[in-house]
């Protein structure tokens, strides 16, 4: 009996070494993550690293407010009927799901990383904007024209917004700057693919 006891202290006792060793283990992993996510934001351009900060209070903003949701998304019958003109320009930088705007600044700040240090802040920040307000006043002639051909209100109160389009435009300019870099062991040249593919299986 003596003996039987001993051995279940022991086994006891092992059981708790192994859960405090595994406890170690997991806060080890769990902080060496959190350090690659900071060094992985922190080594990021200036400009990069602003812009995602942008996105996610963007993002917030309309997760709290439905008023300001609407003030930032792009909707054609709003442009003129509203005069929210802002929107072809608000409507890129607003994404309405969380989850989808964090796969957006991971993207971003690969791309400001291979791109932003070549290019400049101020020339990466002009082709964005211009890129930006292009996509939106597209966005909005081609369904206004389609609402003048078919007269169906669903064209011209459809609603528009994400940062798709930038980053699908930052992802070719990295493509064709740096077509045989990797990233790990992805090819850079099969990025846009993939992230045109993780958007589809995140929203839908």
């Amino acid at each position: 009996l003596h003996r039987l006891s001993l051995l279940c202290v022991c086994g006891v006792y092992c059981a708790r070494e192994g859960q405090s060793d595994t406890e170690t283990q997991r806060k080890g992993r769990e902080r060496a993550v959190m350090a690659g996510v900071k060094a992985f934001f922190t080594e990021a351009p200036r400009l990069s690293r602003t812009l995602a900060v942008l996105l996610v209070v963007l993002t917030l903003l309309g997760m709290i407010s439905s008023s300001i949701a609407d003030a930032l998304t792009l909707v054609p019958g709003n442009w003129l009927g509203r005069f929210q003109v802002w929107n072809v320009f608000t409507g890129g930088l607003y994404e309405p799901s969380l989850l989808v705007v964090f796969v957006d600044i991971g993207v971003l700040l690969v791309a400001g990383r291979l791109l932003e240090p070549s290019w400049g802040s101020r020339e990466f920040l002009f082709v964005l904007c211009v890129v930006n307000l292009v996509t939106g006043v597209c966005t909005w002639a081609i369904f206004t024209a389609l609402y003048a051909f078919t007269f169906k209100g669903g064209y011209l109160y459809a609603r528009f917004c994400g940062f798709s389009g930038l980053m699908g435009a930052l992802l070719v300019a990295v493509k064709q700057s740096k077509p045989e870099a990797k990233i790990g062991v992805l090819p850079i040249k099969y990025l846009p693919s993939l992230f045109f593919v993780l958007h589809i299986l995140l929203w839908y």
